[in-house]
């Protein structure tokens, strides 16, 4: 991590920032099982909906409630295992 930060290479930050980030979520669904697959799959439905409707402006503010959702219930699963 402080590697990827010292290089100065906005494209490894990224890529660390977002692996990390996804390879929690999938250690966590290893660890625990998934615990939110139901809220999961209605985002994901209304994200395609989104798309479907030819929305320009929907889905790209939609997949960023999803985000922040799945962030905050990863983050929750988490306090809650300590």
């Amino acid at each position: 991590s402080v590697v990827f930060k010292h290089s100065n290479n906005r494209y490894l930050i990224g890529m660390h920032d977002t692996l990390g980030a996804q390879l929690h979520r999938m250690r966590q669904t290893i660890d625990r099982g998934v615990s939110d697959v139901r809220e999961s799959v209605a985002e994901h439905n209304a994200l395609l909906e989104a798309f479907v409707s030819g929305d320009t402006e929907s889905p790209a503010l939609m997949m960023r409630a999803h985000i922040e959702q799945a962030r905050s219930r990863s983050l929750s699963e988490a306090r809650r295992a300590e």
